[in-house]
């Protein structure tokens, strides 16, 4: 169910991975590398089916059966480590995500990161698109209960001291539209791995090429 935008919001928090950078074909390759040694050959196709879920789910579909927890922290361990070299070659920032970044800055609106990802690719992706001065605080959901849960939400609320109901998230997967929800928070999603949401939609940050406001003023209640 949507969570009303009622007024300007106190904070904004953002996903990383098909919000912010388009990082699909840099997880592609890193898992298609990674999978070759069990005899797996990961197609596009396949991957994008399944793409944002999280790696026990997806390595049991394509192992053919669920992994130990050895063979997972085994290949999860290598995937992200490939993952990290690709990014400078092969992710990319989505046109007009630094005008809203840009925005909410100027205005004096404290940002997050509340990210799924491990620690080490949030700090490799910041690094190499020079992100680290719009984000007051970055959280890592890498150690805390996956999305839709909204442990990782709810810790970026409370580090940037900002009650959630004041949050805004912008996400881009239905774990973290759902996640979002549950921290009682608005979110707008930025059409990506979701193609619809019951939400406040958002085809591409360039539908607003100078910054957000005209957006933000029709969805503000």
């Amino acid at each position: 169910m949507k969570k009303e935008i009622r007024s300007a919001p106190r904070g904004v928090i953002w996903d990383l991975d098909g919000t912010i950078l388009d990082t699909a074909e840099a997880h592609y390759l890193s898992w298609q590398e990674s999978l070759k040694p069990y005899g797996v050959e990961l197609s596009h196709e396949t991957f994008r089916a399944d793409f944002g879920g999280n790696n026990l789910r997806t390595l049991t579909k394509w192992l053919g059966e669920v992994p130990s927890a050895g063979l997972l922290a085994e290949i999860a361990d290598k995937k992200e480590s490939l993952f990290r070299a690709n990014i400078r070659n092969h992710t990319h920032l989505f046109p007009g995500a630094l005008v809203w970044l840009n925005y909410f800055k100027k205005a004096g609106i404290p940002q997050a990161l509340a990210s799924s990802a491990p620690q080490e690719n949030i700090t490799a992706s910041l690094d190499t698109f020079k992100l680290w001065p719009y984000f007051q605080k970055v959280v890592s959901g890498e150690k805390r209960p996956s999305k839709p849960d909204p442990a990782t939400f709810l810790e970026a609320a409370r580090q940037l001291g900002i009650p959630p109901i004041n949050c805004l998230v912008i996400e881009d997967s239905e774990p973290g539209l759902l996640g979002a929800h549950n921290a009682g928070m608005p979110v707008i999603c930025k059409l990506g791995t979701v193609r619809q949401a019951p939400d406040y939609t958002l085809a591409t940050f360039e539908n607003y090429p100078r910054d957000p406001a005209t957006f933000l003023a029709r969805i503000l209640k």
